[in-house]
């Protein structure tokens, strides 16, 4: 089983490792690339405009600061549904009836 943890700290395009207000995620390197490299693809392909690198990771830093908090607290909001959704049947899943070695078990009828 998993282990919950303290949320990571942010890092801003590049990799820049500056937090932003509140939010924490962590972004690897490797990520931070794909995510600049994807927001630049959109731009071009949709508002036929081509951006740098620092208008990407702009966006980006913007992204991470306004919209992830909302994305962020609904998958937490969910997850506490599930995990208690789960706790609240765990008596009807995991139910064993005691003191069952006395009592006999009925009688098996027979096939006529």
């Amino acid at each position: 089983m998993a282990v919950l943890s303290d949320p990571p700290i942010v890092r801003t395009h590049l990799g820049s490792g500056t937090l932003l207000s509140g939010m924490a995620i962590t972004l690897a390197p490797e990520v931070t690339k794909q995510l600049l490299a994807s927001i630049k693809r959109y731009v071009a392909e949709h508002l036929e405009q081509d951006i740098g690198d620092l208008q990407a990771g702009l966006l980006l830093d913007f992204f991470l600061k306004e919209i992830a908090p909302s994305v962020y607290n609904t998958a937490i909001h969910d997850a506490q549904n599930y995990v208690q959704d789960r706790l609240n049947d765990l008596e009807g899943v995991c139910y064993e009836k005691e003191f069952t070695y006395w009592v006999e078990p009925p009688a098996k009828r027979s096939k006529t």
